[in-house]
């Protein structure tokens, strides 16, 4: 998790980052903190307490992503996620990027290749 938020860090300002650039940056850096550390408790050990962090950090995700627009969900992202202002960013579950990926607003990343069945299926 530190390792990705690094990266995201270096991503974002080229370097490391001051504390008073995060925190002038607010619910977009939350965000990607948020984000990493969701992935981080979803991809290791199982437990109890596993469970309740895991569900205490989706629920700061929702209301991030309510705050931003961004809807995003885990392990899609490489290390280096660049999400540069609040606007509408949309990804699909079935999605997988890389590293050093900087995303603009206004984005839909989907997956269905503009097959029909997929589009019925959101329509239902």
């Amino acid at each position: 998790m530190i390792y990705y938020l690094k990266c995201d860090e270096i991503a974002r300002w080229g370097r490391k980052a001051t504390a008073l650039e995060k925190i002038r940056l607010g619910s977009i850096w939350k965000y990607n903190i948020v984000l990493r550390k969701l992935e981080y408790i979803k991809n290791g050990k199982k437990g109890l307490i596993k469970l309740i962090l895991y569900y205490i950090y989706k629920f700061r995700k929702r209301i991030l992503e309510h705050l931003t627009g961004w809807y995003i969900p885990e392990n899609v992202f490489g290390s280096g996620l660049c999400l540069v202002h609040k606007g509408p960013v949309i990804v699909n579950n079935n999605a997988r990027f890389g590293c050093n990926v900087r995303i603009q607003a206004m984005v839909n990343i989907g997956a269905s290749g503009g097959k029909k069945k997929m589009l019925l299926m959101l329509e239902i």
